[in-house]
């Protein structure tokens, strides 16, 4: 349950930092012009304030569930895809983690290119976040209705930027890939250290030793070690001496269907949510074996029983609640 919170507390900081990397980008970049296209329209004694929230609230108020798909990418690839799906009318949020090694089989012919991290490098229509958030959205069976995509390439900077992360490292980590884009090389030793930059993307990208073993619990446990830096992260960016550094970098690396007036409207209806009203959940599945290469294949009559059972307001129950 203490890891829920945890992953529940870095969803919240995210949601929270983002509304204000909106309004910070806002004052300074534009200078209201994204007010202009309400003016021609004021035919109300609104604010100028009121106008905006109304029309958010007729774009989105038709809707008992907003989701928002969450990519983090990875040079040609996803290695995190979450979808963030908001409950309205009963004030939830429900995070479902989609695996990154999934098997998708949606005309995608080759072998290699049917892992759901490899749709958005997919050449041409088929490809990028539009065809990721199609096939997402087949593997849930909901409709996406905006995105989020998070450039790792800034993630070092930002970790210099705040003075390093304090992370607890479980096991000694040795990896070597020479023909990796940028090349790979780990070298990280077991227990606490102030990770920079470079040391903190080793530690992110990290998925297996030299010797082929991975660590415990698979691509589970690196989840598990990604949201345990990320709050460590957040934790340190978010002090008052950071936060604006944090914020302007990060903003250099990230993308969305959501123009800055949306990022806000979302970041204020979020960020008074109750803890118990944050809820976490992965798509169920197993491991195998397809044509000679590993999968995570989701069960599909499952999924779909556990996405209705969030729509009807059923909270199921986790692993780490029956414990």
């Amino acid at each position: 349950m203490k890891k829920i919170l945890k992953y529940l507390i870095i969803i919240l900081t995210i949601l929270i930092v983002i509304a204000a990397a909106g309004f910070f980008a806002f004052q300074q970049y534009y200078h209201n012009t994204s007010y202009e296209e309400f003016e021609a329209v004021d035919t109300t004694e609104q604010s100028e304030e009121e106008k905006e929230q109304s029309e958010l609230d007729e774009k989105y108020g038709k809707l008992k569930r907003v989701n928002i798909l969450v990519a983090g990418i990875e040079g040609e690839r996803t290695d995190t895809l979450m979808v963030f799906s908001y409950d309205k009318e009963a004030n939830i949020i429900d995070i479902i983690s989609v695996p990154r090694d999934t098997y998708v089989d949606y005309g995608y012919e080759d072998a290699g290119r049917r892992k759901i991290n490899a749709v958005y490098g997919y050449p041409g229509a088929k490809g990028g976040i539009k065809a990721t958030a199609n096939v997402v959205s087949k593997v849930l069976s909901v409709p996406i209705h905006e995105y989020i995509t998070v450039d790792y390439d800034g993630v070092e900077d930002v970790v210099d930027a705040i003075g390093g992360v304090e992370v607890d490292i479980p096991f000694n980590m040795r990896y070597d890939d020479p023909y990796a884009e940028p090349p790979l090389h780990i070298n990280l030793k077991k227990g606490e250290q102030l990770l920079d930059g470079e040391k903190a993307i080793q530690f992110l990208r990290w998925r297996k030793n030299n010797s082929g073993t991975l660590g415990a619990e698979g691509d589970i446990g690196r989840i598990k070690r990604q949201q345990e830096f990320v709050i460590s992260a957040i934790k340190k960016g978010i002090q008052p001496s950071n936060l604006t550094k944090a914020i302007t970098i990060g903003l250099k690396n990230t993308k969305t269907s959501m123009d800055l007036k949306e990022a806000m409207y979302f970041g204020t209806k979020l960020a008074g949510l109750k803890d118990e009203n944050i809820n976490a959940y992965s798509v169920l599945g197993e491991d195998e074996i397809i044509d000679g290469i590993w999968y995570f294949k989701h069960d599909a009559k499952a999924t779909k029983e556990l996405i209705r059972n969030l729509y009807l307001g059923i909270k199921p129950i986790t692993d780490d609640q029956q414990d």
